[in-house]
């Protein structure tokens, strides 16, 4: 006889806790969970990861996050996740009627304006401009720090 109970929740263990410890711009994960890769400064990896001689795999923390995922994405493109004590910003792609789910870690602590070298000429424009409506834009290669 079939069960009408919900299947189990994934469950993760402290030590399967990997997230955290690797470091990575974006992670790439199929609808299904499955880590298709990870960009470590441009450079794309297959995981699961070495580290410093450890194995390093995400899989087992990315299925507990999943159903999570699945659930934003049914009315979000990109959304905020805190995991692990660590801010994620999720984006999600649709392809093929599937998401792909893209997680980039957040800047922990922002900057003050006045510690970015060579910025003090526009520091005053900028606070300026930011008191009155408009739009700011700011523009450069990938990876230049705008």
């Amino acid at each position: 006889m079939p069960s009408d109970a919900p299947p189990p929740k994934p469950r993760i263990t402290q030590d399967q806790l990997v997230l955290k410890r690797l470091v990575f711009e974006d992670v790439y994960i199929a609808a299904n969970g499955q880590v298709e890769f990870v960009s470590y400064n441009g450079q794309t990896t297959p995981a699961p990861t070495t580290i410093n001689g450890e194995r390093l795999d995400p899989a087992p923390e990315i299925a507990f996050l999943l159903p999570f995922l699945h659930a934003q994405a049914k009315s979000r493109d990109e959304f905020a996740l805190l995991h692990d004590g660590v801010r994620y910003r999720v984006s999600v792609i649709r392809a093929q009627s599937q998401p792909w789910f893209v997680m980039r870690r957040a800047i922990r602590d922002v900057p003050a304006l006045s510690t970015f070298e060579g910025v003090q000429i526009l520091e005053a424009p900028l606070l300026d401009a930011a008191t009155r409506p408009g739009l700011i834009i700011a523009t450069g290669q990938t990876g230049s720090g705008k």
